[in-house]
């Protein structure tokens, strides 16, 4: 990486302005991004101390000749944990379609983003593409979204637009298991391993412990499918969707784990509650076998203004949330949410988002780990820039009214030429005991990064 950002630093400015595109009928682009962040805190035994990341996208862009338009792009994706030495190295083809356009219809195949929804960071309708958890929140959204292979058809009618989509193959997030501080395991199997309580039989189940993820591919069974109608009345831009896929919560659906008796009391300590329960046990097996349950999501959406402020909401109705229970098991509830959102741009730039989320669980019971009944919570965005737009300040930031569990995300960017950024900042999370956030309230750390455009 030191090489990486030498490089760019020293040959950078003299690429400003410059594009890759050549006397050629594609557009092109390159994109690339880099992070290190390092712990605040080392209070523990097992945890990964710092982190790096690196993104690299190549894409081309065909506009075409007469109806026809399309785009190719390409992905180079690198995470690393330090201490664990827990490192991933991807390469995807990325945001790649083929699409034909008239003036009353749009048909795109490939591989696509697809935003449904009207609120930022916290929508509860953006579920079209899965998405990258392996670092949770510490991606925004927009960063954390991974394409799908979609048939998408638009048909344009005057003030309103009628969308279809469907993907031939079922989508899932992507996620660690173990090994990492946000894995869905934590460093469980390391813990085990170390710990020299543990009696042999346990040590040696850790040693074989694995996760395996239920993968279908490509069929008509499995497919994923949705509908929206969209348009404006009254100045009222508004949609109404719905969507047909597979599990978009950011709990696994856990459909067996390999130990009968078991129950979780203390998240943070899942070691401490084996050793205690061992007299009551039974372990059947070394698989932690993962599915990828359906859901049905129902939804709402608007967006408008008044004088000088942005409205905007959502309201959503699944039928099959993906939820954890204390014996470490998924559990589907239907439930039903909605946001309701504010935002305002001052003269000189400063800006300012405000959205409320509420969320119920249906039919809700004893032993779902986490989320409570009825769950109330605020997003809150800052952003102020100086020195001629050369400069932002931003904050991010979310409060649950009803687990206080919160998390701040302060960050400097200061745009150095037009195509390189430089940002700095950090990420604090904190919550109650037995809370989600809590699982992660050791993460907090401060990071730095680039961004260069070509």
């Amino acid at each position: 990486m030191r090489l990486i950002l030498l490089f760019i630093v020293v040959i950078g400015p003299f690429l400003s302005g410059t594009s890759l595109a050549f006397e050629s009928p594609v557009d092109t682009k390159a994109t690339l991004w880099m992070r290190t962040g390092w712990d605040l805190s080392h209070d523990r035994t097992l945890e990964d101390r710092a982190s790096e990341r690196e993104i690299a996208t190549l894409e081309l862009f065909w506009p075409g000749k007469g109806p026809f338009f399309g785009k190719v792009s390409l992905r180079f994706d690198r995470l690393s944990f330090h201490d664990n030495s827990e490192q991933e190295t991807d390469y995807w083809v990325w945001e790649t379609y083929l699409g034909l356009q008239t003036n009353n219809w749009e048909v795109r195949v490939g591989k696509q983003f697809v935003r449904w929804g009207k609120a930022d960071e916290i929508s509860l309708l953006d579920n079209v593409n899965p998405q990258d958890l392996r670092q949770l929140m510490y991606l925004r959204l927009e960063e954390r979204k991974r394409p799908s292979f979609l048939i998408l058809c638009r048909r344009y009618l005057g003030n309103f637009t009628l969308e279809a989509l469907f993907s031939p193959t079922d989508e899932a997030h992507e996620r660690d298991h173990f090994g990492t501080d946000w894995a869905n395991f934590d460093h469980l199997k390391e813990a085990i391993a170390r710990n020299p309580q543990v009696p042999a039989t346990l040590k040696a189940w850790g040693a074989g412990l694995s996760a395996q993820e239920e993968d279908y591919g490509w069929s008509l069974r499995r497919s994923e499918w949705g509908v929206k109608l969209s348009g404006t009345v009254a100045q009222i831009d508004f949609g109404l969707s719905y969507l047909e896929a597979h599990s978009r919560s950011p709990y696994p659906f856990v459909k067996y784990f390999p130990i009968k008796g078991f129950r979780l009391t203390s998240p943070t300590a899942p070691l401490a509650d084996l050793l205690s329960q061992m007299a009551s046990i039974s372990i059947s097996g070394q698989t932690i076998l993962i599915g990828r349950p359906r859901n049905r999501f129902l939804g709402f959406e608007f967006e408008t203004t008044r004088g000088d402020y942005g409205l905007r909401g959502e309201f959503l109705y699944q039928t099959d949330r993906v939820l954890l229970r204390e014996d470490l098991t998924g559990i589907r509830k239907p439930s039903w949410g909605y946001i309701l959102g504010v935002d305002r741009t001052w003269p000189g730039g400063l800006y300012l988002n405000l959205q409320f989320l509420q969320q119920r669980i249906l039919a809700w019971s004893e032993g779902i780990l986490f989320e409570p009944k009825l769950d109330s919570s605020i997003f809150f965005r800052l952003s102020w820039p100086a020195l001629e737009d050369r400069l932002e300040t931003r904050l991010d930031a979310s409060y649950g009214l009803t687990t206080r569990m919160w998390y701040l995300n302060p960050e400097i960017i200061y745009q150095v030429r037009d195509n390189i950024h430089l940002f700095l900042g950090f990420h604090f999370i904190d919550g109650p005991s037995d809370t989600f956030l809590d699982l992660y309230d050791n993460n907090d750390d401060f990071y730095v990064g680039l961004k260069v455009i070509l």
